[in-house]
């Protein structure tokens, strides 16, 4: 009796191995970790129907106590090995529940290739003691495997079908309504309602939204919703205007096409100012249906958030929003004030808590920070965990609650399995793979922190903090020609901003460029109309060359981060432990980079400097 050979499994380019602990893609190896291997193999085995994350953590962890974040954080590692760059999903997030892994599964025996024939060539001649076959007993044998052949060419033809559709992307942008005969303090709807409509929308299947970072530069009377388009780069525009007469509201709008010109639909919506919810939501229903061919009732139940309690609470929310976008400190302080407003209406409005989180976490960090990181980085992990604790399919929340742990807690497991939430729920966000490749830069994960911030890039393809970082990271991973175009390119598209020109500075001085990173550095201060600071750094630059730079950057006293990066250049180390201790009771944002950030290189066998690495659990 022979022995039955162990399962194999194959699906599109891959064949799964359990037995040899192997994942091969069209026949190479996979690099995979061992618990990402065995997440793949319970889902392949249950391939078509939801794996529970209960039943996926008592099988990759049994007997043991494990948070539910270490599952993320290996979906997200499994997520990554089955990236075959064909946008292909494999496995599919079910909301509350677990996963499922969609793509078609093949179980040939090992020692077989499914790419060999089914059938051996015939043999010239019959083998001896060959037993004849009647006609209708081949018909038995051979139409079940004709049938079985159909099935799964139709079944193929059907994934490649759904597959080619999940894939094909539809790109929009919400213009800011136009505000007509509104009174001033009822501007924000313009922005605000854009604002939702855009939110919702996110949710919608295949649907690629500009932020609304990205519009907002379009709040502005009289604006071409086709060139808007160009700019943004989308296939497709809604503008339209809102206009408020006596107790009731009106919103006409137009969906434009951006390659033709012609408007593909238009709608008038007129709904009590008390219902602004209800203008919201069908407005964004009615895009969703004109835009995507087949909306599923799951789709459609996606695409409804829960309605605030309160009337007056989603008014108030419209208009934190409309300050949490102009993204000032003035701005997030008065976001904050309405946020907590509409809480005290509905303390279960679990968007008005995701958009206070999003709020403190900004005050806490940054150059507009407006409070100290301890004092707002607390208060934004409470409100994103209240909002979770309400709904748990928000993915600003999540997004949130990643960068709290990243730049806070510098708890880097926890902070990847938050991302990795908000990404799943929110696959075309800019701003979860723009936070999530930022923390991949900080870890040392150069190539995947690259091919995020690009993701993020193509999906906000104006935003300029996106080039910069983008150039920041290609800069810590060596790569200096590229990260100094990227840079250049973001400075050519607004070269009024002062940033842009200071993350060459770091690029220059690591190739000893020093001319360079002073002309760097004095042109951000002069774009920046810090004229005084200009004169001062020229004034070093020409007594002490770019020594001068450097002790100018030490004892500027404004930033004890620059301070120590200036310290290092003189080497003057005690100077710069110093200097990063102070950063480290404070919080300061760039300590996660410092176990990659070059710079500090002359340091790395410092004790001091050591400890620092272990204490901020890089080491």
């Amino acid at each position: 009796m022979s022995e039955t050979s162990p399962l194999v499994y194959q699906f599109g380019p891959f064949r799964l191995e359990p037995h040899e602990l192997r994942l091969l893609r069209a026949g190479s190896p996979v690099h995979i970790t061992p618990k990402a291997l065995d997440l793949l193999t319970a889902l392949v085995k249950r391939a078509g129907r939801v794996t529970t994350k209960e039943e996926l953590l008592a099988e990759l962890w049994p007997g043991t106590y494990v948070e539910e974040g270490n599952l993320a954080v290996n979906m997200t590692a499994l997520r990554r090995a089955l990236d075959d760059g064909t946008g292909t999903t494999y496995i599919e997030t079910v909301a509350k529940r677990g996963y499922r892994f969609v793509a078609p599964v093949t179980e040939p025996r090992a020692g077989h290739d499914l790419a060999a024939p089914a059938v051996d060539a015939a043999p010239a001649a019959p083998p001896p003691h060959r037993v004849a076959v009647a006609p209708a007993a081949r018909w038995s044998i051979w139409v079940p495997g004709i049938i079985a052949v159909m099935m799964a060419a139709v079944a193929l033809t059907f994934y490649v079908s759904r597959s080619s559709t999940a894939s094909e992307m539809i790109s929009l942008a919400v213009l800011p309504f136009q505000v007509l005969d509104v009174a001033e303090p009822e501007k924000y709807l313009g922005l605000g309602l854009a604002d939702a409509v855009i939110t919702q929308l996110g949710n919608a299947p295949r649907l690629n939204i500009r932020p609304t970072e990205a519009i907002r530069q379009f709040a502005v009377p009289a604006v071409d919703p086709v060139s808007a388009g160009q700019q943004l780069k989308v296939a497709h525009v809604l503008s339209g205007f809102v206009q408020r007469d006596g107790d009731r509201i009106r919103l006409t709008v137009q969906l434009v096409d951006v390659v033709t010109g012609a408007s593909r639909w238009s709608a008038r919506f007129d709904e009590q100012f008390t219902d602004l919810f209800a203008l919201q939501d069908a407005v964004s229903q009615r895009v969703a249906a004109a835009l995507i061919d087949r909306l599923t009732p799951a789709d459609r139940a996606r695409l409804v958030p829960r309605p605030p309690a309160d009337s007056e609470a989603y008014r108030q929310n419209l208009q934190a929003r409309y300050f949490l976008n102009q993204a000032t400190r003035e701005s997030l302080t008065r976001s904050v004030t309405h946020f907590s407003q509409a809480l005290a209406l509905d303390p279960q409005y679990a968007l008005a808590h995701s958009g206070v989180a999003s709020a403190y976490r900004r005050l806490g960090i940054g150059a507009i920070a407006g409070m100290s990181p301890h004092q707002a980085m607390p208060l934004a992990r409470e409100h994103a965990d209240r909002a979770l604790a309400i709904d748990d399919t928000i993915s600003e929340a999540h997004a949130v609650r990643g960068s709290v742990k990243f730049q806070y807690d510098w708890d880097w497991i926890g902070a990847e399995a938050s991302y990795a939430r908000a990404l799943a729920l929110s696959p075309a966000d800019a701003a979860s793979h723009h936070a999530y490749g930022w923390f991949l830069g900080a870890r040392g994960r150069f190539d995947e922190s690259i091919r995020e911030l690009t993701r993020a890039r193509d999906l906000d393809p104006i935003s300029v903090i996106l080039g910069e970082n983008l150039g920041v990271v290609l800069g810590l991973a060596g790569r200096s020609d590229e990260a100094l175009r990227v840079l250049q390119e973001t400075i050519a598209f607004d070269p009024k901003l002062g940033r842009p020109y200071t993350r060459q500075i770091a690029i220059y001085e690591h190739l000893r460029q020093f001319d360079r990173a002073f002309e760097a550095w004095h042109t951000a201060f002069v774009v920046s109309n810090r004229q005084a600071d200009a004169d001062a750094l020229e004034r070093a630059y020409t007594a002490d060359g770019y020594r001068g730079v450097a002790r100018f950057a030490a004892e500027s006293g404004r930033d004890p981060f620059q301070a120590a990066v200036g310290f290092v250049l003189l080497g003057e180390h005690d100077r710069v432990i110093e200097k990063l201790e102070i950063c480290f009771r404070d919080r300061y944002t760039w300590l996660p980079f410092l176990g990659v950030d070059r710079r500090f290189d002359p340091l790395r066998k410092d004790p001091r400097f050591q400890d620092l690495l272990r204490r901020l659990n890089l080491s």
